[in-house]
């Protein structure tokens, strides 16, 4: 009883850290959509664990609280996903489920073969590819676990993603808007940001050059590229247990059984939440989902030390996040102007 009320003792002050970054967070999320929850926990605690001396108290704690509250935050993520409304927003547009998943795919090899090129770390490799592809700080944190990601693989990871989606975002509002001529306040230009910037609040900052309505499709596009982070990171979890040498193979089977445990929590919350009479208390659910889940980034966060990646590989891991972006931007106008029938949506 006295060990564990001295490791209670011990890790208390950074479980405590982790989640008082958490509820800020989510209280300056309320001044501007702009600004989402989960991205300012993970920020907020990079700049927490990068200027904090690091002592074991605070490593403990936020280790004990990513490993308990991150099962429990994807379970309450779950209930957000609902499926009846992705299997809407993919019927009232063309072909919106494939251009989601094209792009999604895409970009992940894009960007895996590039780093593999650059001979990025493999760890680094994934989780920046598996950001860029689905939904940038969530998808990132959430893959960490499943390939067992050190804390420096994690860092240039949320710089790079970052970096592309400060980058993407002011390209988009002042250059990029220019190739959709008449067309930026239509179908095509919300499908465009939903399907390119890797951060909701990206999609929300967007939503103010769109037609009212418009924006709604954005998220839309956005919300169906979020569903796909649990195959996504399983995928992220095989290919890391694959490379993964150095490992038993006992410490290899304890990490993809804690992988289908939290996928079988996320789509096990999805499913009740989509078609059952749970989904009547969703809404109640999402403030205290904002908490635990940014809890679990934000304890994430804290174990990043900026100044231990600030080198060559860090800095080429953003250059192929970024020429991924471009890449794939590309390959949307490309198609935009060859097949615009592709890309024509009834919003209503």
């Amino acid at each position: 009883m006295n060990k564990e009320r001295g490791l209670f003792a011990l890790a208390l002050p950074g479980f405590s850290l982790a989640v008082g970054i958490s509820i800020f967070s989510y209280w300056l999320s309320g001044f501007s959509k702009f600004l989402p929850a989960f991205a300012l926990s993970v920020i907020i605690g990079v700049i927490a664990g990068s200027c904090f001396p690091r002592k074991n108290s605070l490593w403990i704690g936020t280790a004990i609280c990513k490993d308990m509250l991150l099962p429990i935050g994807l379970f309450m993520y779950g209930t957000e996903v609902n499926f009846k409304k992705i299997a809407l927003s993919c019927v009232i547009g063309s072909d919106i489920l494939f251009q989601c998943i094209f792009y999604s795919i895409g970009t992940f090899l894009i960007i895996y073969s590039m780093n593999r090129v650059l001979k990025i770390t493999h760890k680094t490799n994934l989780l920046t590819s598996v950001g860029s592809a689905i939904c940038g700080i969530s998808a990132i944190a959430v893959s960490s676990s499943m390939v067992d990601a050190e804390e420096e693989d994690v860092t240039k990871a949320i710089i790079s993603i970052l970096f592309v989606g400060i980058v993407s975002f002011l390209a988009t509002v002042f250059f990029l808007n220019r190739f959709f001529s008449s067309d930026i306040y239509g179908e095509k230009f919300a499908i465009f940001c939903g399907m390119t910037f890797n951060q909701d609040g990206l999609v929300h900052g967007a939503g103010s050059f769109m037609e009212k309505g418009l924006d709604k499709l954005a998220l839309n596009v956005k919300y169906i590229r979020t569903a796909f982070i649990l195959p996504f990171a399983f995928i992220v979890l095989f290919l890391g247990q694959l490379r993964n040498k150095k490992v038993t193979a006992e410490t290899r089977r304890s990490v993809i059984k804690y992988g289908l445990t939290i996928g079988w929590l996320f789509f096990g919350a999805a499913l009740l939440f989509s078609y059952t009479p749970l989904g009547n208390y969703s809404p109640m659910i999402k403030p205290w989902d904002k908490v635990i889940f940014g809890a679990a980034l934000a304890a994430i966060g804290l174990t990043c030390d900026v100044r231990r990646v600030l080198k060559k590989e860090t800095f080429l891991n953003m250059f192929s996040a970024l020429a991924g972006w471009i890449i794939i931007v590309i390959v949307f106008i490309s198609l935009m102007n060859l097949i615009p029938w592709l890309f024509f949506v009834n919003p209503t």
